[in-house]
């Protein structure tokens, strides 16, 4: 099975007890970022991490709202099927200014590049 063409809904299975926060690895994977990518989140105060046990763990609702208004470059490589080392640029041609790890994604949707 491929995962990036799978999808998951959360409502389709309404009596599962799904945790309300996540690790700061599964913070990455949401925002489609990697560990050096998550320290400009951190430093930036994007998102709350507090220490639990050995990992650092933030609010979901947190982390999916910095997923809804960032896009990542490796989100809009795939988006696109460009090369990720070509993002930059092209978002540099269209005036686009790059936040923390990513670009606004309502920008990067009104210049029709990504979803």
């Amino acid at each position: 099975m491929k995962f990036d063409d799978s999808i998951f809904q959360e409502t389709d299975y309404p009596d599962f007890p799904f945790s309300n926060d996540v690790t700061q690895r599964g913070a990455e994977d949401i925002l489609n970022i990697d560990a050096p990518q998550m320290r400009s989140v951190r430093a930036g105060n994007l998102i709350e991490f507090k220490n639990s046990g050995v990992s650092l763990r933030a609010d979901r609702n947190s982390v999916l709202r910095v997923a809804k208004r960032l896009i990542a470059t490796a989100e809009i490589a795939e988006l696109h099927r460009i090369d990720p080392r070509s993002v930059r640029f092209m978002m540099k041609n269209y005036d686009i200014h790059r936040i923390a790890f990513g670009w606004e994604r309502s920008e990067v949707s009104r210049m029709k590049l990504a979803d």
